[in-house]
């Protein structure tokens, strides 16, 4: 292993490739480092080379893909850092492994499938889509530094309302497959016409537009509420109380806003200790006919919910229903951990799987709260019949790191797969207004205070192809794709047999 070269090159592809995303956007190493990857894999016909091949490329990708989660580990001291510095390691590892098994069954495939175009343009695009979808849900889940995230931008945004990002992934790997099997077989006839449709494409793609949402013959006047606030300062609750009351202020400016929206974790204690000291200035508002949504935890029947607040109806609006393992609950299959966890108030968050739109002015709100924009399939149930979706996020936790400019790529890449605008709104980080296109309209990325943006934003209505079907179409059409090129082998076998 160690005097195999393949391996350092892998390591070092591996850590490079996270360069192809935000904020650094340099597309090209995604396509040299996944190619050298499917083409050594393709090359090894031993079984424990391609699992170590494997291992190593993904080690080094979300090592430095997700480094950024380490940087939770600030806000901790002695046994509850070592506790979390392991947690992440084991997620690093965890992820690394989901793509050794891919190895493991591609060089199975292999040996049933002999035929080299079937293997590089049918079968791995197959399996790697395949293992895309497995870890979107597996495990809770965690879809970080996916091709599509920052691919959607060359071309490719035309097809994210017809097959999500997960299609644009397996265009990805059938476009790294047919690269591999012209290097390795030199047929160019047939590849080179398939790779020449596909660059065409890349080019032309941006031009192209497909509409399935058509706007609403109104508008909301909507008010962003873009914050800094400290980790610290969201523990006392003397500048809790003083930061709420600032924004209240600021919700009262004239021209009113209609929608004012403000992020996750607004009000980082339960709204019950501070409730008399800001409701005066919530009453204010609710005078001006504005809707507040701002993020709180909430507790409602014992138990404590990471929700959005409508201060309309002083009531809970939606509590979020993808929470974040080890982050906000310790996994029923890891009690083990449990008693070893460090004890924080978001240990213990509960999920309420009832869903209800939030409907202000007669326009349909879909919600979503940090993690959850991470998972399309997900949200896009409740994006079906929605004009407005809404996403909130709490970025502090992480610091000075890329996930800020990641996760507005995330942001853009669902509402192009919806077509409906979406209100974008963070602590740390960037906060947008962002078209049904993906486009950004306006964006908030001062450091520190608060800073206010306003917008009047068509609501738009429809369904798009992905948002109606899902993945499904595409994953029936990957495992055809496997079942017929394992048939046709088979068929293929029995006649060399008998002749």
């Amino acid at each position: 292993m160690f005097k195999d070269k393949n391996v350092y090159i892998l390591l070092f592809l591996g850590i490079c490739s996270t360069l192809a995303f935000p904020p650094t956007n340099l597309v090209f190493i995604l396509f040299i480092s996944y190619g050298y990857f499917f083409y050594l894999l393709s090359n090894t016909n031993s079984f424990g080379t391609s699992l170590i091949y494997g291992f190593i490329f993904w080690f080094g990708h979300y090592l430095s893909g997700t480094f950024w989660l380490f940087s939770v580990l600030n806000g901790y001291e002695g046994i509850d850092k070592v506790v979390y510095f392991f947690i992440i390691s084991g997620i690093i590892l965890l992820l690394s492994i989901e793509w050794g098994v891919f190895t493991i069954v591609n060089h199975f495939s292999k040996k049933m499938v002999s035929s080299l175009p079937a293997q590089t343009t049918l079968i791995m695009p197959s399996l790697a889509t395949i293992l895309d979808w497995f870890k979107s849900w597996f495990a809770t889940g965690f879809t970080w530094i996916s091709p599509a995230d920052t691919l959607f931008d060359f071309g490719l945004a035309f097809l994210l309302p017809i097959v999500g990002s997960l299609g644009i992934n397996y265009i990805f790997y059938t476009f790294i497959g047919i690269v591999v099997y012209i290097i390795m077989s030199k047929n160019y006839r047939l590849p080179l016409i398939i790779l020449f449709i596909m660059l065409l494409f890349v080019l032309l793609g941006n031009k192209i537009k497909l509409k399935f949402t058509v706007p609403l013959n109104q508008s909301l006047y909507t008010q962003i509420l873009h914050t800094n606030k400290s980790k610290k300062d969201k523990q006392q609750r003397y500048k809790i109380i003083e930061s709420i009351q600032s924004y209240q202020v600021l919700a009262q400016q004239y021209p009113f806003p209609e929608l004012s929206v403000w992020p996750e974790s607004t009000l980082s204690l339960s709204c019950q200790t501070v409730k008399k000291h800001i409701q005066d200035g919530f009453n204010a508002i609710r005078q001006n006919k504005t809707e507040v949504l701002y993020g709180s935890y909430e507790k409602l029947d014992e138990k404590t919910y990471n929700a959005i607040i409508s201060n309309s109806y002083d009531k809970i609006a939606y509590t979020k229903q993808h929470l974040i393992p080890f982050g906000e609950y310790t996994p029923r299959w890891m009690f083990v951990l449990k008693e070893l966890i460090p004890s924080m108030f978001m240990n213990d968050i509960s999920a309420n799987k009832d869903y209800e739109p939030i409907i202000t002015k007669g326009i349909v709100l879909s919600p979503s709260i940090c993690y959850e924009i991470l998972f399309g399939d997900e949200l896009r149930e409740r994006n079906k019949d929605a004009n407005i979706l809404i996403h909130i996020s709490d970025l502090g936790w992480f610091y000075n790191t890329i996930a800020k400019d990641y996760l507005l790529n995330v942001a853009r890449v669902r509402a192009q797969e919806a077509q409906k605008p979406m209100i974008y709104v963070v602590n740390y980080g960037s906060s947008a207004f962002i078209s049904e296109n993906g486009e950004i309209e306006g964006i908030a990325k001062q450091n520190t205070g608060v800073y206010t943006m306003y917008k009047n934003i068509i609501p738009f209505t429809g369904q798009t192809p992905y948002i109606k079907y899902g993945n499904v179409p595409l994953l029936l059409w990957t495992f055809v794709l496997l079942t017929t090129s394992l048939i046709f082998s088979f068929i293929t076998r029995q006649r060399r047999f008998f002749t």
